[in-house]
C-alpha cells in the first residue's frame, strides 16, 4: 500500500502570512495552480482515495484532485 500525503495550495492567508489554524481562507490563483501540478504529477497512482479536512482550503484542493481521479473524497476533522 501505497500514502500519499499532501497539502493544500497556497491560500489568501498563506500567501499574507497570517497563521491560520483551524479559521480558513480560499485557495489563490497560485494554490489551484499547484493542485493542478499535483495531479499530473499522480497521474499514473492507482488506487485513489482522498481524505480531507473540512477547511475551503483543503476541500478545494481535494475536490480538485476528486474530480480529475473520478475519486470521492471523505471529509475528516481534525
Amino acid at each position: 500500500m501505497k500514502l500519499i500525503v499532501a497539502h493544500h495550495g497556497e491560500s489568501v492567508w498563506n500567501r499574507k502570512g497570517i497563521i491560520q489554524g483551524q479559521r480558513d481562507s480560499p485557495l489563490t490563483t497560485l494554490g489551484l495552480r499547484q493542485v493542478t501540478i499535483l495531479s499530473l504529477a499522480l497521474e499514473d497512482t492507482e488506487g485513489r482515495h482522498i481524505y480531507s479536512s473540512p477547511a475551503i482550503r483543503a476541500m478545494e484542493s481535494a475536490r480538485q484532485l476528486a474530480q480529475q481521479f473520478q475519486c470521492q473524497v471523505t471529509t475528516a476533522a481534525c
